[in-house]
């Protein structure tokens, strides 16, 4: 089996993944997909030689459970945290610099740093789903078929996710009641 196997493979795995999270209602299904198919990104950039683009993905594979495991507990824990992978990311970006790329993926992952820590619902979506373009500009350069694939169709599911989860107002303006267990 070749590289460019197992690269390909990476790709179309980490894609399925991405989109099941992104168009799941549930903000911790998304948080646990979104993480297992970072690994897979990360391995899938190490294989096409980005290397700024797989340190943003090992980035956002550790900052996603992190942020799942925090989720509930205080808010100081919540901004040390956050604040940590903010400026990890600027860090990172910093030590891989490979020019107008790592602006892009840097800015996406200070942005979903923000978005996986705070917010939730069809806003914690559109975090992903200014994510998804800004990562496009890496996979057209990587000319990753996978990677195109994925930030298109995560494009598409995000915005549908966002469609999806937003809340539904009443007749009388308030929000209608959330579905218990759906989170």
């Amino acid at each position: 089996m070749t590289l460019s196997f197992f690269a390909h493979a990476t790709g179309i795995a980490a894609l399925g993944l991405s989109l099941n999270g992104l168009v799941n209602r549930c903000d911790r299904t998304l948080r646990r997909t979104n993480s297992a198919a970072s690994v897979l990104w990360t391995l899938n950039n190490l294989l096409l030689g980005a290397t700024s683009a797989a340190a943003m993905s090992a980035l956002s594979a550790t900052r996603t459970t992190a942020a799942d495991l925090v989720h509930r507990r205080g808010n100081n824990i919540r901004h040390w945290a956050c604040a940590a992978f903010i400026l990890t990311a600027l860090v990172a970006s910093a030590i891989t610099w490979q020019g107008w790329p790592t602006l892009l993926t840097a800015s996406a992952s200070v942005a979903v740093s923000f978005g996986v820590f705070y917010l939730q619902g069809a806003q914690l979506r559109f975090v992903m789903l200014v994510s998804a373009v800004l990562w496009s500009y890496n996979a057209w350069l990587m000319h990753s078929p996978e990677q195109i694939m994925g930030n298109s169709l995560g494009i598409a599911a995000a915005t549908y996710g966002v469609w999806r989860t937003r809340k539904t107002i009443g007749q009388d303006g308030s929000p209608a009641p959330q579905i218990a267990g759906k989170s």
